[in-house]
């Protein structure tokens, strides 16, 4: 009886510490998939990019000092838009991504909503650009 005891006993801590380690080594599996993401560092760039054509736009004088972050909240909103597309047609880093476009659309609404009209038109078209290139990517996705 004491026997059964002690091998039940052994058989237990020895599936709790393979369970421990298959759970260690998932979650470093996962921490180093995410560190090895080459969209993270490719869409910080694009941020980095942004404010660096707008500091340079306002200092040419092609949009003036204090409408530059304007033009910033919109681009940022569209290359967190861009990046959710992007990530969702790549199934090895796909995200869910709904609250990135939520976000990336409001930012976009408050810098569009900031500019005055004469402004506002070439965002459009430049948005449904991206619209038609996104539309454009999810059917070359589709099987035919």
């Amino acid at each position: 009886m004491q026997e059964e005891k002690e091998r039940y006993t052994e058989e237990r801590e020895h599936r709790s510490r393979h369970i421990e380690h298959n759970e260690k080594e998932h979650d470093e599996g996962i921490g180093e998939k995410w560190r090895r993401d080459p969209f993270s560092a490719i869409f910080f760039g694009l941020i980095v990019l942004t404010v660096g054509i707008l500091f340079l736009l306002a200092a040419q004088d092609y949009i003036y000092w204090s409408d530059w972050w304007m033009y910033f909240l919109i681009c940022l909103g569209a290359i967190l838009i861009i990046e959710t597309f992007v990530r969702w047609s790549v199934p090895a880093y796909r995200k869910p991504g709904a609250g990135r476009i939520i976000i990336g659309l409001v930012l976009i609404v408050i810098g569009a909503a900031s500019l005055t009209t004469r402004v506002i038109w070439p965002w459009i078209i430049i948005i449904v650009a991206i619209a038609i290139i996104i539309l454009g990517v999810t059917r070359a996705r589709r099987p035919v």
